[in-house]
């Protein structure tokens, strides 16, 4: 069994879903019908992407704001907190991140995840609040580091 496949597999039985790649060696993951988490291999295998749209961006000034606090969130915090881009196209502001295949397990997968899911609402909920960023980012110091999931 390839790896990618025993990985969706594993971390199913520990959600109790079914999970399978489809024909495009990616598995989507929906979370309370609001939030999609692509997961997909790049073309190394070497590393799993993570990724999600999160929220259309209007066009304006407001959009020019959290476009600049995004880039400063990418250069401030840890790479495990995920990355933030823009999809001019979808219009929508997207998380990302990539973890190692090595060593990773569907335990490390699941809470990475956790904290994937975490990380995507509170910028949802920033955004809808009209917040160039989650609160939370505004208080924390580059020193204050989350616990280090995957090794």
């Amino acid at each position: 069994m390839e790896p990618f496949t025993r990985l969706l597999y594993d971390l199913g039985e520990l959600l109790a879903l079914p999970l399978h790649s489809d024909e495009n060696n990616a598995c989507v993951l929906v979370i309370d019908e609001l939030l999609r988490i692509q997961m997909q291999l790049d073309t190394t295998q070497e590393r799993l992407l993570l990724g999600s749209m999160l929220i259309e961006l209007p066009p304006g000034k407001f959009r020019e704001n959290i476009l600049k606090e995004a880039l400063k969130v990418n250069d401030f915090f840890t790479p495990h907190l995920g990355y933030l881009s823009y999809v001019k196209k979808e219009n929508k502001l997207v998380l990302y991140n990539y973890l190692m295949m090595k060593g990773l397990t569907a335990e490390k997968l699941g809470e990475h995840l956790t904290f994937f899911v975490e990380n995507a609402n509170a910028w949802i909920q920033a955004l809808e609040r009209n917040l160039p960023m989650p609160a939370e980012f505004l208080r924390k110091e580059k020193t204050a580091i989350p616990p280090k999931i995957i090794p």
